[in-house]
C-alpha cells in the first residue's frame, strides 16, 4: 500500500516533469519561429517562386506572349539585372503539359565543342525520366555515345560528347537541336549569354546555328545576353545570319515604387520596421541594380537584431560590404594600367557620364587627352569594367559595371 508521502512525492515529480516538457515545447516553438525568421526572402542567386520575385509583370507577360505565339526573343540587359531570374520566372508560369522549358547557360563556353556539351547537359537535366518524352530524349542523347559525369559541387549530371573531327562536331550539334523537334511537343529554350558564340574560333557557328534553327518545328528560342554591342551586331546587322529573326526586349531597372513595396513587404512580414530614410538610402546607394539591391537587403535582413532598421544600420552594412570586397578592388588596381585606372575613377565620380571625351570632363579629372580616354574607354569596355546604357530619353551614357566597386572608387578618390 502506497503511503501519503510516497503519493505526494510521485505527484510532485509528475508535475515537475510536465513543467519541464511544457518549457521544452516553448523553447522548441521559439526556435522554430527563429528559424522561420531567418529564412531570408532576398535571394541573391537562383529562383524559388513568384513570392520572392519582384514585379517584372509586363516583361513576364510580353515574354510569355511571344513564346506562346512562336516568336523568338532577344532579351538584353546589363549583367546582374535579373534576366536569368526573369527567364526562370517565365518558365515557372508554363505548365508541363503546355511545353518543355529548357535553360542553357553559355557563359563559360569558348568554342563550339563547349556549346555542344552545354546544350547536351541542359537537355539531359531537363528530361524527367518518369515521363515518356524525358526517357525518349535521354535515349536520343545516349545515341551520341556521351560520357556522363557529375558536378562535384551541385551533384548534377554533366554530358560530354567527343567528336573525331569538325564534320562530326557539326553533326552532333545538328542532332542535338533536331532532337527537340523529334519529341513532338512544344519546346521553349533559353540560350543565356548567347553573345559568346560570336567569340568562338569557328567563324561559321552563327550561320550554322541559324540554318539548324530554321529547320526546327515547335521550338521557340530566347536569346539572352549582357554584351549589348555584340548582340546588336549579331541580330541588328543585315550582314549577319540572325538578322531579323527575333523580337527585341530590353530589361531595365525595376521602378522605385515597385522595389520599395517589395522590400517593405518582406521586412514587414517579419515584423521588422524599415525607416523611410533607410529604404531611400538602399535604393539610392545600389542604383536599383537588382543584384546589389537584393544583396544589401539580404545583408540587412540577416543583420537585424531588433524590430527596426535605421539609416545608420544601412550605412554600417554598406561599409561592412565594401570592407569585405576591398582586397578584390585593390587587386583590380594592381592589374589595370594607371591611365585606365584614373579614367575609371573619373567615371565612378560622375556616373552616369554622357560625354567622356568632352574637354570639360578631361580637364576636371586631369586625364591625359581625348585619344588616351578613347583608348581607355575601349579597353575597359572589353574588360567589362564599364558598360554602355541609355537613359529614359534614349541618351547614351557610361558607368562602372560593379556598383560596389563604383562606390569604393568614389570613397577612395
Amino acid at each position: 500500500m502506497i503511503s501519503y508521502n510516497e503519493l505526494f512525492s510521485f505527484y510532485e515529480s509528475f508535475k515537475v516533469k510536465n513543467i519541464i516538457i511544457f518549457a521544452l515545447r516553448i523553447l522548441r516553438n521559439a526556435k522554430m519561429k527563429l528559424m522561420i525568421k531567418r529564412s531570408n526572402p532576398f535571394l541573391i542567386s537562383g529562383y524559388q517562386d513568384p513570392a520572392l520575385f519582384c514585379n517584372r509583370e509586363s516583361e513576364t507577360h510580353n515574354l510569355l506572349n511571344a513564346l506562346r505565339n512562336g516568336r523568338h526573343v532577344l532579351l538584353i540587359s546589363i549583367r546582374r539585372l535579373g534576366k536569368t531570374a526573369l527567364i526562370h520566372h517565365v518558365f515557372y508560369q508554363i505548365p508541363d503539359e503546355e511545353a518543355i522549358c529548357i535553360y542553357c547557360d553559355l557563359q563559360t563556353t569558348v568554342e563550339r565543342k563547349d556549346l555542344i556539351n552545354a546544350l547536351a547537359t541542359a537537355l539531359w537535366q531537363s528530361a524527367p525520366k518518369q515521363k515518356a518524352w524525358g526517357k525518349q530524349l535521354i535515349d536520343m542523347i545516349k545515341s551520341l555515345r556521351p560520357v556522363i559525369t557529375f558536378n562535384t559541387l551541385s551533384g548534377q549530371p554533366e554530358v560530354i560528347i567527343t567528336s573525331a573531327n569538325k564534320e562530326q562536331e557539326e553533326a552532333s550539334l545538328i542532332d542535338l537541336f533536331r532532337m527537340l523537334t523529334g519529341l513532338n511537343k512544344q519546346v521553349f529554350i533559353a540560350l543565356d549569354e548567347f553573345q559568346q558564340i560570336a567569340l568562338y574560333p569557328e567563324t561559321n557557328t552563327e550561320s550554322l546555328l541559324r540554318s539548324i534553327m530554321q529547320s526546327l518545328t515547335d521550338v521557340t528560342f530566347i536569346f539572352a545576353g549582357s554584351q549589348q554591342h555584340l548582340l546588336t551586331e549579331m541580330f541588328g546587322s543585315a550582314k549577319k545570319p540572325f538578322f531579323g529573326m527575333t523580337q527585341y526586349m530590353q530589361l531595365n531597372r525595376i521602378s522605385r515604387d515597385d522595389y520599395s513595396a517589395f522590400i517593405l513587404t518582406h521586412f514587414n512580414n517579419q515584423n521588422i520596421v524599415l525607416t523611410n530614410e533607410a529604404l531611400d538610402y538602399i535604393l539610392e546607394w545600389t542604383g536599383r541594380h537588382t543584384f546589389y539591391t537584393q544583396h544589401l537587403s539580404n545583408r540587412l535582413f540577416g543583420n537585424a537584431v531588433s524590430s527596426s532598421i535605421s539609416l545608420n544600420d544601412v550605412k554600417d552594412a554598406c561599409i561592412q560590404i565594401l570592407n569585405e570586397y576591398e582586397p578584390l578592388f585593390f587587386s583590380y588596381r594592381n592589374m589595370i594600367p594607371r591611365q585606365q585606372w584614373n579614367f575609371l575613377k573619373a567615371i565612378a565620380l560622375e556616373q552616369p557620364v554622357f560625354m567622356p571625351m568632352a574637354g570639360r570632363f578631361i580637364m576636371d579629372h586631369a586625364l591625359v587627352s581625348a585619344s588616351a580616354v578613347s583608348r581607355s574607354l575601349e579597353a575597359l569596355l572589353e574588360k567589362q569594367m564599364i558598360y554602355i546604357d541609355h537613359n529614359e530619353e534614349g541618351k547614351k551614357f557610361y558607368a562602372v559595371y560593379d556598383v560596389y566597386f563604383s562606390r569604393w572608387l568614389h570613397q577612395h578618390s
